[in-house]
């Protein structure tokens, strides 16, 4: 007796419920710590050390600067408050000790750097804002 398209896919989608629901269970009764330290210790891979030092040198590799590597989650290259104060300082002709001023005094210059330094120094707001 052969079994119609339609029962076997039904037996197929049951096997994988069970398997989604045993899958499920695992990940909940798991201990997340050893996972958790992995993903701590690297954000792009989880393995041995020469493998996430490949992965890294792949990655470095892959990046281009174009504005395409901008959707993906590549490491950046981190920058300096001071490398951003000099450049804006540059780019808006300013002087790169008003970066401390309060208030509008140095308009667009300031916003530029708070916003550079956001995205490139790796520092939290409160640093960012300190400096």
């Amino acid at each position: 007796m052969a079994l119609s398209a339609k029962k076997v896919y039904g037996l197929a989608m049951a096997a994988a419920r069970r398997h989604d629901r045993a899958y499920v269970h695992v990940c909940l009764m798991e201990d997340d710590g050893p996972l958790m330290e992995a993903m701590a210790a690297n954000r792009y891979a989880i393995g041995e050390t020469t493998f996430l030092e490949r992965t890294a040198e792949w990655i470095a590799q892959r990046r281009t600067g174009r504005l395409q590597d901008e959707d993906l989650d590549l490491p950046r290259r981190t920058v300096s408050l001071e490398e951003i104060d000099g450049a804006v300082a540059h780019h808006y002709r300013v002087d790169a000790g008003l970066r401390s001023a309060h208030g509008r005094r140095v308009g667009s210059a300031k916003s530029v750097a708070v916003e550079l330094a956001a995205q490139r120094a790796d520092l939290s707001g409160r640093a960012i804002g300190e400096h």
